[in-house]
């Protein structure tokens, strides 16, 4: 998800399925870099509240500056 646009009703869906289903979902919000750190923040803020009671993992990362990837990927690695 780029943290610069806002979920799409088809993700949310998929995420609701997912859901209904008991498999676990991890959103992975990208692009942090893209936005100044005030920014960003608000961005996060409000995609998450877009998931609502979702249970999904969340996750901001960057590939340009690779913050969050450790994170991401220890996450992973507990999923599976």
């Amino acid at each position: 998800q780029d943290v610069r646009r806002d979920f799409s009703e088809d993700e949310t869906l998929f995420l609701d399925w997912l859901a209904e289903r008991g498999i676990p979902a991890i959103v992975v919000i990208t692009k942090a870099d893209k936005l100044k750190t005030m920014q960003r923040k608000k961005r996060v803020t409000a995609l998450k509240s877009q998931l609502g009671e979702r249970p999904v993992a969340v996750r901001v990362t960057s590939a340009q500056s690779r913050d969050g990837l450790p994170e991401l990927w220890r996450l992973l690695r507990e999923y599976f």
